[in-house]
């Protein structure tokens, strides 16, 4: 399973995400202002909920408890796999030995288990998918080794002031979904260097470490784009098994 990124810095396109003006809106659970006392002044859609039941008959759940999250999605889009990217490397050379015994001490003080974690669909026919899902801890956004750069790397960056500033940009619809989670859909968001624009949905999970969420269906099957947002309409939290009492 491919889960190339490109090759424009991790750096550099994390600074294009934030500063990046975005443009557009609409979404499939998104309920739009019906008057303009409840818009703000840049245009950027109010916070609301879904209510209208949706049929997901076909449709399967998937749960992941390591990173506190499920949603359902299309039976023929075929497995969800997991793929890691392991940061906290005991890399010397790379890191400098004061730097490594920086990073093990806050993993063991922490419990962070600094680690990056993506979600990827693969339909069986025809073959095709790649990455959806993005997530990782705080030192593992801090502590990684360098390679290209992609849209799921601003994870890492994703809390409540980062959900504040993006829903007050214009063009970010910011809204509710059916499970009551608070979603940030983003478009004209960098893939990557020399790559398309995407649309992206930022997500603040209650997990204490993987809370972060960044999904995007650009790296999917054409076809899958239409329901995307439903499969996004229904993800929730779930406790992961070292948060459970």
């Amino acid at each position: 399973m491919s889960t190339q990124r490109g090759f424009i810095g991790i750096g550099v396109l994390l600074i294009i995400l934030l500063g990046i003006v975005v443009l557009g809106g609409g979404a499939y659970f998104f309920v739009q202002p019906q008057s303009s006392q409840t818009a703000s002044k840049n245009n950027t859609a109010t916070t609301t909920t879904q209510t209208t039941p949706v049929s997901t008959t076909g449709w399967r759940l998937y749960e992941n408890r390591e990173i506190g999250v499920a949603f359902e999605y299309p039976e023929s889009w075929g497995e969800v796999s997991v793929s890691r990217e392991k940061g906290c490397q005991v890399d010397y050379y790379y890191f400098g030995t004061s730097t490594v015994k920086k990073f093990l001490s806050e993993m063991q003080r922490t419990g962070d288990p600094c680690d990056h974690v993506m979600l990827l669909l693969f339909s069986p026919s025809p073959r095709s998918g790649d990455i959806f899902l993005d997530t990782m801890t705080p030192l593992a956004n801090e502590y990684h080794l360098g390679r290209g750069g992609y849209w799921g790397d601003v994870s890492g960056l994703i809390n409540d002031v980062f959900m504040a500033k993006v829903c007050a940009q214009a063009g970010t619809v910011c809204a509710k979904n059916s499970r009551g989670i608070q979603v940030a859909k983003v478009p004209n968001q960098p893939s990557g260097e020399d790559g398309p624009m995407v649309t992206v949905y930022y997500i603040k999970s209650t997990h204490p470490f993987y809370y972060g969420l960044a999904l995007s269906a650009s790296r999917l099957n054409p076809a899958w784009e239409a329901d995307f947002e439903r499969v996004v309409d229904t993800l929730h939290f779930v406790s992961s098994p070292s948060t459970t009492p």
